[in-house]
């Protein structure tokens, strides 16, 4: 892959707090503006020439970001037409302005999770929880209003980990504490939905008034169920529409939901009544077997295989994206047929966002984050 240019001038964001009681909000550092070169958009990431003081450039031979010599580990994009929000680095989180400076506002854990609405960037989330099987320390559940400056600790969040912003409005928030967990009051209160016992949300896609989650169990099987969230105080949760073996993510629009399972990928265009399998390209990341049918051959019992994320061009949807296990791979014809991006190293890809309409696409490895142009 050709190596990246970029030059990001960041602002740094969250300093997560203990729970303090009754949501009083405490003040983090005052914002500070990284000094040094001129700044450039996000849309000239692969040319930029890089100033040190606020440069984000790639490690060398890499094509990683990082900012001030720390690698990028995770972006938000919240507009697609647009470059990316928030950065964050092992301990710091930076925001973007309108003119795609990039300035630093507060220290930052890699552990902490990052919502922001997208429909004002002003506001954020961060939530987690331990593990679903194993249970911990319990997370506090935080919002801000004012870009990361300051936080406040809602009571009733604790152990949510927020997940979506529902863009038509705004108040409603979609998470998981395991199980399904829903605000409709801008994070102020949850209430958990139930769901399959002993089945854990793992991921989730909304479409219009369609919540599509994918539920595990302990014991490793999946189904996809749709949530219908017209009424978002009163769920109503709809018949599995699909079954698989391990974990997997799904991603839908109007008209498609398509799943990245270990077995390969499902697509549906008529809301789960009837699906298309595909592991054509991906035999390198995927079983050879429908678990649930058959076992899994003794040759392949000592891999690791899976679908992390998935990402559909903006500009082309027959053109899609899926992080795997093992590197990135790209659909031309709408998930029939799969091959490998040789630009993206061959290490487990998280996540994906598309910025500046469709020209820029971040991607979210193991080893940090990497900016592919006209992807």
């Amino acid at each position: 892959m050709a190596r990246l240019r970029a030059t990001l001038c960041l602002v740094l964001l969250l300093g997560f707090l203990v729970a303090c009681g009754g949501g009083k909000s405490t003040p983090l550092p005052p914002v500070t503006v990284v000094s040094g070169g001129s700044s450039v958009s996000p849309s000239s990431i692969a040319t930029a020439s890089a100033s040190p003081a606020t440069v984000a450039s790639p490690i060398p031979g890499s094509g990683y970001l990082e900012i001030d010599q720390a690698p990028v580990l995770g972006l938000n994009v919240i507009d697609p037409n647009r470059g990316a929000a928030y950065a964050r680095t092992g301990d710091s989180l930076y925001r973007s302005d309108e003119q795609g400076r990039w300035t630093k506002i507060g220290p930052w854990d890699p552990a902490w999770s990052l919502l922001v609405d997208p429909t004002n960037p002003d506001v954020l989330y961060s939530g987690g929880h331990p593990g679903c099987a194993i249970g911990g320390d319990a997370v506090a559940f935080q919002k801000s209003t004012d870009g990361g400056v300051t936080w406040q600790t809602m009571l009733s969040g604790q152990n949510v980990r927020p997940l979506i912003v529902d863009p038509t409005n705004p108040k409603v928030i979609f998470g998981e504490r395991c199980t399904l967990s829903i605000s409709v009051d801008g994070g102020k209160d949850w209430t958990d939905v139930p769901l399959t016992p002993n089945f854990d949300v793992s991921a989730m896609s909304l479409a219009g008034n369609e919540l599509y989650l994918v539920v595990t169990s302990e014991g490793g099987t999946s189904r996809v169920a749709a949530v219908n969230v017209a009424d978002p105080s009163h769920p109503q949760l709809g018949n599995d529409l699909l079954k698989f073996w391990g974990g997997g993510i799904v991603a839908a629009s109007a008209d498609r939901i398509i799943v990245g399972e270990p077995h390969g990928v499902d697509r549906s265009d008529d809301g789960g009544a009837h699906w298309s399998f595909s592991r054509s390209g991906l035999e390198p990341v995927t079983v050879s077997v429908n678990a649930l049918v058959e076992p899994i051959p003794n040759s392949e019992l000592s891999g690791q295989f899976g679908i992390y994320s998935l990402a559909i061009d903006p500009t082309n949807s027959e053109r899609i994206f899926a992080g795997t296990i093992r590197g990135l791979y790209l659909s031309l014809d709408n998930g029939t047929t799969w091959a490998r991006v040789s630009s993206i190293a061959a290490v487990p890809v998280r996540s994906m966002a598309f910025a500046q309409q469709g020209a820029l696409l971040y991607v979210t490895t193991d080893n940090g984050v990497v900016g592919l142009a006209h992807p």
